[in-house]
């Protein structure tokens, strides 16, 4: 979890050049080749080489960044994510419930939009329901000081599903980046950013990304230029092999190794005592 909070935390921070995090977002946007067919049906080019990509200027640790590191209780991740997942009951304003699973369109997953949609208004987010034709995204803002009308989305996918055998329901796909979008909410409630930070926790992900796609449909096109910067986080806590090793999977398009590369350089800036690996294994 802290080098996804770390990476987050380095580009709100702008120490990531902001050409290269505009491809990076572009190229990642929300877990779908959507937003990035977007910019190419309107003129927009990827870049083609890691050279176009600017990553010259090293990551230098940052008093504030360690501060904000410092916040970050994983015990209290671990116990949303034993809510999340139905090891403990998770409580809302309504009762308290089990969750034994998170598919679209079910009372378990509306439970659990509204435990998180109650923990981010009491840490002062402005917070609203975004309805698509399934279901609803939940979406927290943060509105920045400088610049406002400037975007940066921190993204992850609620609803799962469950095979029948399975204890934890959707632990690592994808509870496990949710708990850690909720603890960026509770680091990120004591701070102020230059840029409004948006945190999107989308459904409909397990069905073709719906919710995402009608989301982005609906957006008008001063809306999607708002977006400049986005980080999508899906199933953080997957360890397939258990060997303890951060896989850092990524395709041979430069965006995608420019990615890696900035997790990696950022683990060991911050010093995270993560056994890390860079591989080539996604498109």
């Amino acid at each position: 979890m802290l080098s996804v909070v770390t990476l987050s935390l380095i580009i709100l921070a702008g120490l990531v050049p902001p050409k290269a995090l505009a491809q990076i977002a572009r190229g990642y946007f929300l877990r779908s080749q959507y937003f990035v067919e977007y910019y190419l049906q309107n003129g927009e080019v990827l870049p083609s080489s890691a050279a176009d990509l600017n990553l010259t200027t090293p990551i230098t640790p940052t008093e504030t960044i360690m501060e904000m590191l410092a916040k970050v209780d994983r015990d209290r991740a671990e116990v949303d994510l034993r809510r999340l997942t139905g090891e403990e009951p998770l409580c809302i304003k309504s009762g308290c419930y089990t969750i034994t699973h998170r598919l679209t369109g079910s009372q378990e997953l509306e439970w659990t939009m509204e435990y998180l949609y109650e923990n981010l208004d009491s840490l002062g987010y402005t917070v609203r329901f975004a309805d698509w034709s399934n279901d609803r995204n939940l979406i927290a803002t943060k509105t920045g000081v400088t610049s406002p009308t400037e975007e940066i989305y921190l993204v992850a996918h609620v609803d799962g599903v469950r095979q029948s055998t399975e204890r934890y329901p959707a632990a690592d796909d994808n509870a496990s980046s949710v708990v850690n979008g909720l603890e960026l909410a509770r680091v990120f409630s004591n701070y102020s950013f230059d840029r409004t930070i948006v945190l999107f926790f989308s459904t409909g992900e397990e069905q073709g990304t719906r919710g995402v796609r009608e989301y982005l449909n609906s957006l008008s096109s001063t809306e999607l230029a708002a977006i400049k910067y986005v980080i999508n986080r899906d199933v953080t806590g997957y360890d397939a092999n258990g060997d303890g090793v951060m896989e850092l999977v990524h395709g041979s398009h430069p965006p995608s190794v420019a990615l890696a590369q900035v997790m990696s350089e950022a683990i060991d800036a911050y010093q995270l005592n993560l056994d890390q690996r860079m591989i080539v294994g996604c498109p």
